[in-house]
């Protein structure tokens, strides 16, 4: 003559709690609590419990691995299980149903993180892979003095890159350095320029440009002053 009331929220099941009336369906990982109480009140000695997993479907797998260095373009190819569909993003943000659908192989030619899921046929999502790919570039240089300074007759530019064992090039025309400009060695400008530098290594993708301004100063006009009494 006992009713037998369950929860499925992790609480404690009474009288107020869902009468069980036959068998019912959960579609998520779900601790299910269940007590038997008479009319007046009176419970059965205990609570029984059973928890129940949901079975998610395996992460992508990524090849190459993430903190991959790379220069040019790099393809990243996503694996799962059989039957999942896999979503991603390149933008940083976690992936959802709603995202880029993998294809084939993803192309990267800049640093990027790639997320992804997989989602079985039931609409289950895996936790979420996030791999960073890192395009090997090397820093871009440094110019001293600071861009706007002016000079009176000369100055000496400084050009640096921290990247060690990265070759400096650079022009003062304005265009844009290459492999078949100047190599960068101290030199003294004697009147307007702009410099632009750009810093090369083997194996590393060419750094961005930098560029540094540089006018000749103009003096003040003079002050005359005259003393009282001066002719």
């Amino acid at each position: 003559d006992a009713t037998v009331y369950y929860t499925t929220d992790g609480s404690a099941p009474t009288m107020s709690s869902t009468a069980y009336r036959g068998p019912f369906t959960i579609s998520r990982t779900t601790t299910v609590k269940a007590r038997a109480f008479y009319e007046n009140g009176d419970g059965s000695t205990g609570t029984t419990s059973a928890t129940y997993a949901l079975k998610a479907p395996t992460k992508p797998v990524a090849e190459p691995a993430s903190g991959t260095k790379f220069v040019g373009e790099q393809l990243v190819t996503l694996t799962v299980g059989a039957g999942a569909v896999v979503y991603y993003t390149t933008d940083g943000t976690d992936p959802t149903i709603t995202s880029t659908v993998y294809e084939g192989p993803i192309p990267v030619t800049t640093t990027t993180t790639i997320k992804a899921i997989a989602v079985n046929a039931d609409g289950v999502v895996s936790d979420v892979f996030a791999g960073e790919y890192i395009l090997n570039k090397v820093e871009q240089p440094v110019i001293s003095p600071t861009t706007g300074s002016t000079f009176a007759s000369s100055l000496t530019v400084n050009i640096s890159c921290p990247t060690e064992g990265a070759t400096i090039r650079y022009t003062t025309d304005g265009s844009e350095p290459t492999e078949e400009s100047p190599v960068y060695k101290r030199f003294k400008i004697t009147e307007r320029t702009k410099i632009k530098a750009k810093a090369f290594a083997d194996g590393m993708a060419a750094s961005d440009v930098v560029t540094a301004e540089y006018a000749l100063g103009t003096c003040a006009n003079p002050i005359i002053s005259l003393v009282d009494g001066t002719v």
